[in-house]
């Protein structure tokens, strides 16, 4: 059986919803990846590119960081306001 992933949307009242959401073409054999199973069915959704190199960043932590850093670490919003969103949210 294939999990749906949830994504939470999460509002910027200058420019309305922007969500930084990642696209994903990953595999379904990698099911037991929690990840993989919140990112499968995403659409990438990015109004800059300074929006999406915080996604890139975002994105490189997961790969390099461990579970206690990542916790810690904040990310710029879509409004681009440093130190806002945790990596859940602007996943």
């Amino acid at each position: 059986m294939r999990a749906t992933p949830t994504l939470a949307s999460l509002s910027c009242p200058k420019i309305g919803v922007v969500i930084l959401v990642l696209a994903s073409s990953c595999n379904t054999k990698q099911a037991g990846n929690s990840i993989v199973l919140y990112m499968n069915g995403a659409e990438l959704q990015i109004e800059t590119m300074d929006q999406r190199q915080e996604l890139q960043k975002a994105l490189t932590d997961i790969l390099t960081l461990s579970p206690e850093v990542l916790r810690q670490r904040r990310y710029a919003d879509c409004q681009l306001t440093p130190n806002k969103w945790t990596i859940v949210e602007i996943l």
